[in-house]
C-alpha cells in the first residue's frame, strides 16, 4: 500500500501546472467577454453609407474568426479542467486512504502500548490505570473489528492480553475482598468502580451488596442488643428509630455510588437488599411490641373478670379529666415533619374497616360497632396513652421510610419517554409501593400493629368515656356544682376524641385513620354519647304534667350537654378536615379523598344530634305549653265588650296580663337558671309561638268594643314586653299577626280599613298594607276580625271590597 501511494503521488500534476490551467481559463473567459461586447456595438450601430456597411461587414468577419478561435480555446480549456477535476478527486481518495493507514498505524501502536501499560500499572498496583489501558485496548479493537462484546474481544485478543486481563480481574477481586474484610469503605468504593469496565458488573454488585448487607446487619444487631430484656413498650420506639437511622444512612451513602458504577437497576437491588435487612430486625421488634401489648390488654380483661366492683375500668384514671380544660385544653401536636406517607390502596370505607378488623382479630361489627362491651379491661389509662403514642410514632417513622423508598424507586422507574405523562398523572393516581416493601415481614407486622392500634384506641375511648360519665352520674346533678360537672363530662369526652383524632393522623396510615374515624363516628358519638345523653333526658308526658311541675336539673343539664355536643362535633369535623387538607402531601390525592369521605360522616352525626336536640326541646316546650295554657285561662274569661268606664277601671285593676305574666316568670326561672343560652332561646321561641297562636285563637272566640280593642292592645303589649325581656332575638316577627289583629280591632269605622289596606295586594292570599308593610291576614281573615266588633254593621263588614 505504501509503494502504491508513493507511485500515485508521483503521477499527480504539480500545483504550478494546475494554477497555469486556471489562469488560461480565466484569460479566455475575459477575451470572450470583450469579443461579445464588440459584436453588440457592431450590431446596434447605425450604417450611414455603403462604405460604412462594407467596413462593418469586414469587421464582422474578423470578429467571427476570433470567435471561432476563442471557442476552440475554451473547449480545450474545459477539457483540461475536466481532467484536472478527476485528478483532484483521485487525490482526495488517496489522501483518505493515507489517513486511514495512519489511523491504523496509530491504533496498532496504541494497542501495543496498552498491552505494555497493563503490566507496568499492575506492577505498581495502579489498578485504575491498568483498567484504563484495558478499556483503551478494547475501544481500539471495537473500531478495528466492529465488535462490541468485551468477552468476545478478550477471547479474540492475543495471549498477552488474555493473561493480563485475567490477572487484573483476579487482583481487583482480591483487593476488593481485602477491603471488605478490613471494612475500609473508601477502598471498597474504589475497587467497586473497576468491576464494570472489566465486564464484572454482576459479580461486582453481588459482592458489593453482600458486603453492605453484612455491615448493616452488624449495625442493626448492635441496636437490637440495646433492648437487653427491657419491655418493648419502653424501648420499642427508640429501637425502631435507630434502625431506621442506620438503614437510611446506608441508602443515602451508597445510592449515588451504585447508580454511577452499576446503573439504576442495581440501585433498586440496593433498596431491596437494605430493606430486607431492616425488615428482618424491625419485624422482630414490632412483633415483640404487639405481643407485649396483647398481654397487657389480656391481663386487664382478666383483672376485670376477677373484679367484683362495677363494670371494669374502676381503677383507671382518665387522662382527660386531669389535663383538659374545655375545647381549648391541651392537644396532641402533630409532628411538623409529616411530609411523607406510606400509601395503601383502599377500595371503600367498608373494606378499610374490614381489613383493620381482620388485622386486629375482630369482626367488622366488633371492630367498629362493639360499643357496649360486657366488661372493660382494668388498665392504667396513662399506660395505654403511652402505648398508643408509641404505636402512632412507630407507624409515622415507618411510613416516612416507606414513602422515601417509594419516591426513590418511582424516580428510577420514570424514563424520559413517559416522564411528561407521569408528571401529569402523578397527582391523581394511587401510589403503589414496590413489591419488596409490601411483601416484607415488617409490612405484615405494621399491618398487625395498625389493627392493634385501632383496637386499643377503641378500648381507651371506652375507659375514658366510662370514667368521664362517672363524674356526672348519681345525684351530683342536683348539687351547686352540677353545671361544672356537666361541662366537665362533655369537655372530657371531646377532649379525648380530639386527642385520638390528632394522634391517629400522626400515624400517617390512611387505613388506620379511616378505621379510627369509623369507631369514633359510629361508636363513641352515635352509640355511646348520643345514647347516654338520650337515656338521661327524662321529660314529663304532656298530658301528665302537674301545675308548677318542672323538669329535673339533671334533664336540663343533659339537654345542655346535647347542645354542646352539636357544637363540638361541628368544630371537631372542621378542624380535622382542615388538618387533612393541610397535610395532603402526606397521603396523596386519592387517599386524602378517601379520608375526607369518612370524616364527612361527622356531618351526619351532627345532624342526628341536632334532630335529637330539637325533638327534646319540642317535647319540653309542649310540656310547658300545658302549664302556660292553664296560667293563660284568665284571658279566656276576660270580657272585652266593655265601655269607657270599664276601660278606665282596668287601668287600676288589670284584668289578666300583668298578673299572668307575673306567674309565668317564676315558672321559667328554673329553665333560665339551668339551660344554656342557646337552649333557653329555643325554648322561649317555642313558647312565644304557642302564646301568640293561643291568643290569636282565643280572640276569634270573643266580642270586642272599641274600648275592648284598646284594652287588648295594652294586654298584647305587656305580653310582648315579657317575651322581649326573655329573648335575645327580636320578637317582632312572632307578634306581627297578633299586632295586625289588634290594629283592626281599634278602628273607629269600617271604612278606615280601606286606608290600612292598599289597593295592591301581595302574593297569594295575603294582602299588603299601605306603606309597604306585609299583612299576615288574608282579606277573609280581616273581615272575620272586624266582625268581632259589636258596634260594626255586619253587612258593611261583609261588603268590604278588599283585593
Amino acid at each position: 500500500n505504501s509503494s502504491r501511494c508513493k507511485k500515485e503521488v508521483r503521477l499527480m500534476p504539480s500545483l504550478a501546472t494546475t494554477e497555469a490551467i486556471y489562469n488560461k481559463i480565466a484569460e479566455a473567459s475575459a477575451k470572450k467577454k470583450h469579443i461579445l461586447s464588440e459584436i453588440e456595438e457592431l450590431t446596434t450601430g447605425d450604417c450611414v453609407d455603403e462604405n460604412d456597411f462594407v467596413c462593418n461587414t469586414s469587421a464582422l468577419l474578423q470578429t467571427k474568426e476570433k470567435t471561432a478561435q476563442l471557442a476552440t480555446t475554451v473547449a480545450e480549456a474545459a477539457k483540461v479542467a475536466d481532467q484536472s477535476g478527476r485528478r483532484i478527486k483521485e487525490l482526495d481518495c488517496i489522501k483518505s486512504r493515507v489517513q486511514a493507514t495512519l489511523e491504523l498505524l496509530h491504533s496498532l501502536t496504541t494497542q501495543r502500548d496498552s498491552l505494555d501499560g497493563i503490566g507496568e500499572a499492575m506492577e505498581k498496583a495502579d489498578y485504575e490505570t491498568a483498567v484504563g489501558y484495558v478499556t483503551t485496548y478494547f475501544e481500539t479493537q471495537k473500531k478495528l473489528g466492529g465488535m462490541t462484546d468485551i468477552a468476545v474481544l478478550g477471547a479474540a485478543g492475543p495471549d498477552q492480553l488474555q493473561q493480563q486481563w485475567t490477572k487484573l480481574k483476579e487482583a481487583i477481586t482480591s483487593e476488593f475482598g481485602k477491603a471488605c474484610d478490613a471494612n475500609d469503605v473508601d477502598k471498597v468504593k474504589r475497587f467497586s468502580k473497576l468491576f464494570a469496565p472489566l465486564d464484572m458488573s454482576d459479580q461486582g454488585i453481588v459482592s458489593y451488596l453482600g458486603w453492605l448487607k453484612e455491615q448493616l446487619n452488624q449495625a442493626l444487631t448492635v441496636v437490637a442488643e440495646q433492648a437487653d430484656g427491657k419491655p418493648m413498650r419502653d424501648i420499642g420506639l427508640q429501637l425502631i428509630h435507630k434502625m431506621l437511622d442506620e438503614t437510611v444512612a446506608e441508602l443515602e451513602g451508597h445510592e449515588d455510588h451504585i447508580h454511577s458504577c452499576f446503573g439504576q437497576n442495581e440501585v433498586i437491588q440496593l433498596f431491596d437488599t437494605v430493606h430486607s435487612c431492616f425488615s428482618q430486625y424491625s419485624s422482630k421488634v414490632l412483633n415483640a411490641f404487639v405481643t407485649e401489648t396483647d398481654k397487657v390488654i389480656s391481663a386487664g380483661y382478666a383483672a376485670a373478670s376477677n373484679s367484683t366492683g362495677g363494670s371494669g375500668g374502676g381503677s383507671s384514671s382518665s387522662s382527660s379529666s386531669s389535663g383538659s380544660s374545655g375545647w381549648s385544653g391541651g392537644t396532641s401536636a402533630i409532628s411538623e415533619g409529616l411530609t411523607n406517607t406510606m400509601s395503601m390502596s383502599m377500595s371503600s370505607v367498608q373494606s378499610v374497616s374490614q381489613s383493620v378488623a381482620a388485622a386486629s382479630g375482630l369482626s367488622t361489627t366488633a371492630a367498629v360497632r362493639d360499643t357496649q362491651p360486657q366488661r372493660l379491661p382494668q388498665l392504667d389509662a396513662k399506660l395505654v396513652d403511652k402505648m398508643l403514642d408509641q404505636m402512632s410514632r412507630i407507624s409515622m417513622y415507618c411510613c416516612q421510610y416507606t414513602n422515601y423508598l417509594y419516591e426513590h424507586v418511582e424516580a428510577l422507574n420514570d424514563n424520559d419517554n413517559d416522564k411528561e405523562m407521569s408528571l401529569s398523572s402523578s397527582s391523581s393516581k394511587k401510589r403503589r409501593l414496590p413489591d419488596f416493601v409490601t411483601s416484607s415481614e415488617v409490612a405484615i407486622e405494621l399491618h398487625a400493629l395498625g389493627g392493634q392500634y385501632v383496637k386499643l384506641q377503641e378500648t381507651y375511648l371506652d375507659i375514658a368515656f366510662v370514667k368521664a360519665a362517672s363524674y356526672s352520674s348519681g345525684d351530683d346533678y342536683g348539687s351547686s356544682s352540677s353545671s361544672c360537672l356537666d361541662n366537665a363530662f362533655i369537655d372530657d369526652v371531646f377532649y379525648v376524641l380530639r386527642i385520638a383524632l390528632h394522634r391517629v393522623l400522626q400515624t400517617m396510615n390512611p387505613t388506620v385513620i379511616c378505621a379510627v374515624l369509623n369507631n369514633i363516628i359510629e361508636g363513641s358519638l352515635k352509640e355511646k354519647l348520643l345514647r347516654k345523653i338520650h337515656s338521661n333526658i327524662n321529660l314529663p308526658k304532656p298530658k301528665k304534667v302537674k301545675a308548677g311541675e318542672v323538669c329535673s336539673n339533671s334533664t336540663l343539664l343533659w339537654l345542655n350537654s346535647l347542645e354542646r355536643s352539636c357544637d363540638y362535633i361541628k368544630r371537631l369535623h372542621k378542624e380535622f378536615e382542615t388538618l387533612v387538607y393541610k397535610n395532603e402531601n402526606m397521603f396523596g390525592v386519592h387517599e386524602t379523598t378517601t379520608i375526607i369521605q369518612v370524616v364527612s360522616g361527622m356531618q351526619s352525626v351532627e345532624t342526628d344530634f341536632r334532630e335529637k336536640l330539637e325533638s327534646k326541646l319540642r317535647e319540653l316546650a309542649v310540656a310547658m305549653e300545658m302549664q302556660f295554657k292553664e296560667k293563660l285561662r284568665p284571658f279566656e274569661e276576660t270580657d272585652y265588650a266593655i265601655n269607657e268606664q270599664r276601660y278606665l277601671g282596668n287601668e287600676i285593676n288589670d284584668p289578666w296580663a300583668i298578673n299572668v305574666m307575673a306567674t309565668l316568670k317564676p315558672a321559667l326561672a328554673p329553665y333560665q337558671e339551668k339551660l344554656n343560652d342557646n337552649n333557653l332561646e329555643d325554648l322561649v321561641q317555642s313558647l312565644m309561638e304557642f302564646v301568640t297562636e293561643y291568643l290569636e285563637t282565643t280572640i276569634k272566640k270573643k266580642k270586642f268594643s272599641n274600648f275592648g280593642g284598646m284594652q287588648l292592645e295594652k294586654d298584647v303589649r305587656i305580653v310582648k314586653q315579657f317575651f322581649q325581656d326573655l329573648s335575645t332575638k327580636p320578637v317582632r316577627d312572632k307578634f306581627t299577626k297578633l299586632s295586625h289583629i289588634v290594629s283592626l280591632l281599634v278602628v273607629e269605622k269600617v271604612s278606615e280599613v280601606y286606608d290600612m289596606w292598599s289597593a295592591a295586594t301581595g302574593t297569594g292570599s295575603v294582602g299588603r298594607a299601605g306603606g309597604g308593610i306585609s299583612w299576615r291576614l288574608t282579606a277573609k281573615e280581616v273581615k272575620e276580625v272586624l266582625s268581632l266588633r259589636v258596634e260594626f254593621d255586619q253587612t258593611m263588614v261583609t261588603g268590604l271590597k278588599l283585593k
